[in-house]
């Protein structure tokens, strides 16, 4: 079956472990965007998706997909080698980020990069401009690559004085309900989600 050929995908909801017949939405999705749901989840391994396009099930989430089952060696080769693999010796770059995630130990804050970078009136500084102060001179280190997100994910710890500066820059958020969350938030480490664009390996 060709990559771009569409199939009709059920999607259900799960409920406490069983499928909710209340709801059933029907979409016509190609393979190549099947298998890009299924790496979500199973990473890139070959066996492992091909079993599921052939089982037609599989669960993501809250929801489960199906479909009529079919072989599909050929097309899942062709679009597994279009999905990005890992990158650990990718440079992290602050101005490549799309959201950053505050990590506390009760929640974690994910900030997108356009309110990072907005500035409050009167203020000369955005939140971004005191986060390069805040960051440790190491820079993060490599996580992982994010199927779903299409994006490498770089994180670093962050010591007590730090987590302390990074509240007190708070007050350059311009949104005030997110201000409060930073300002009181128990910070210990920052995740970056930095996506991988065309001009990326």
């Amino acid at each position: 079956m060709d990559p771009e050929s569409e199939i009709l995908v059920k999607i259900s909801k799960e409920d406490a472990g069983a499928i909710s017949l209340t709801r059933v939405l029907q979409q016509r999705v190609s393979v190549r965007d099947l298998v890009q749901q299924v790496v979500a989840v199973t990473g890139k391994d070959e066996g492992r998706v091909t079993a599921i396009l052939q089982r037609g099930s599989f669960v993501k989430g809250l929801s489960r997909l199906r479909w009529q089952g079919f072989a599909a060696e050929g097309a899942v080769k062709a679009c597994l080698q279009r999905i990005p693999d890992p990158w650990p010796l990718r440079p992290f770059r602050l101005e490549e980020i799309a959201s950053l995630q505050i990590l506390g130990s009760r929640e974690e804050i994910a900030l997108p990069m356009a309110l990072l970078q907005r500035r409050r009136w009167f203020q000369r500084s955005s939140f971004l401009d005191a986060l390069r102060t805040v960051l440790p001179p190491q820079p993060p280190a490599y996580v992982r690559y994010d199927y779903e997100a299409r994006a490498d994910i770089f994180a670093v710890d962050l010591p007590a004085h730090a987590a302390q500066a990074l509240r007190q820059a708070a007050r350059l958020l311009r949104d005030s309900a997110i201000r409060k969350v930073v300002r009181e938030s128990p910070a210990h480490g920052l995740r970056f989600v930095l996506p991988r664009s065309t001009h990326h390996r």
